[in-house]
């Protein structure tokens, strides 16, 4: 893949969208009113999502252009000495392909959804949009840590 584009980003979009409107509806609701806050909330998560799926459909039009590209990525963020690294390598594969296809669509269809409710429709927002960063990067991951990181995001947005 090019160095502009980084499958990571894909999967950090949806989370920084989502904890963005996470941390900050309270406060937008006391701000803006219940009508703009869940407006604002609900551009920041759209935004977040429509970005990674446009970003995911170049990520995969590259790829079917250019096969000589590889499709794994290492992202090597912390090492000690030579022999010990944490690597959070993404891989955009068939697998990855349709599991964040879906859960585009269900966060798509969860923020549309959302946009009814005046009380919980920000808290719902946030929260479709963490739980897409975190499928998104297990659905890319190509470690068991990335993998295992993803999954603990969704069990946390879950639980």
């Amino acid at each position: 893949m090019p160095g502009e584009l980084t499958l990571l980003a894909i999967a950090l979009l949806p989370l920084m969208a989502g904890l963005l409107v996470a941390g900050f509806a309270p406060k937008w609701r006391r701000w803006f009113g219940a009508e703009r806050a869940l407006m604002v909330a609900f551009r920041v998560a759209l935004g977040g999502t429509l970005l990674a799926a446009l970003l995911l459909g170049t990520a995969a039009a590259t790829l079917a252009r250019r096969p000589e590209l590889s499709s794994a990525q290492a992202v090597a963020w912390a090492r000690v000495g030579h022999t010990t690294m944490l690597g959070l390598d993404v891989e955009l594969d068939a697998l990855a392909l349709v599991v964040a296809g879906l859960a585009l669509v269900v966060a798509l269809a969860v923020q549309i959804a959302a946009l009814g409710d005046l009380r919980g429709g920000a808290r719902a927002l946030g929260r479709a949009a963490l739980a897409l960063g975190g499928t998104l990067l297990l659905a890319l991951s190509a470690t068991a840590w990335g993998a295992a990181l993803g999954w603990q995001i969704l069990a946390l947005v879950a639980g």
